[in-house]
């Protein structure tokens, strides 16, 4: 008895998913016109604006934990341009990088030191170079030909093929 009720159940389950697919076209369409008649969007509208103080309290929590702070530093490098295949691994070395790759100098996390820790990456290649002290990238990049003494000889001569200027 049972499986009579259960090959029953998995033909009404057949039928209905067959009818969807032939009529996928006019239930969507209908979805949409109930959407858009209903005030719904409006609705939707409201409670975000309603609840915009409480959004911004969770997301100033968020940024405050070991993830949130990981998220943000990431997709600050990502639009500063940082190419890489591991941002997992390069935010680990961030991490874990207390002194200056060039100057040797501590590295800290506050904003206006000269010591401040910063990823030093190629602006025409994306690629990072080094984690350095706010004094050193900003003198890196005041002198923006040296880095041509560090990147492989291939990708100078790429560059100087299409006169980029680093």
């Amino acid at each position: 008895m049972d499986s009579l009720e259960e090959k029953r159940r998995l033909a009404s389950l057949k039928h209905k998913r067959d009818w969807y697919h032939k009529n996928k076209d006019k239930v969507n369409k209908k979805r949409r016109e109930e959407y858009q008649g209903s005030n719904r969007q409006e609705q939707e509208r409201l409670r975000y604006l309603a609840n915009a103080e409480e959004r911004k309290k969770k997301q100033k929590e968020y940024s405050k934990t070991d993830v949130g702070q990981k998220v943000c530093k990431i997709a600050g490098w990502k639009y500063m341009g940082v190419k890489e295949n591991d941002f997992d691994k390069l935010y680990e070395l961030y991490t874990n990088t207390t002194r200056c790759d060039k100057c040797d100098v501590e590295l800290v996390t506050t904003m206006s030191s000269p010591n401040r820790k910063m990823l030093d990456h190629c602006h025409a290649t994306g690629m990072f170079r080094n984690i350095l002290c706010g004094a050193c990238n900003n003198r890196r990049g005041q002198d923006r030909f040296e880095e041509w003494e560090i990147m492989p000889e291939v990708l100078k001569e790429i560059l100087n093929q299409n006169q980029v200027l680093v």
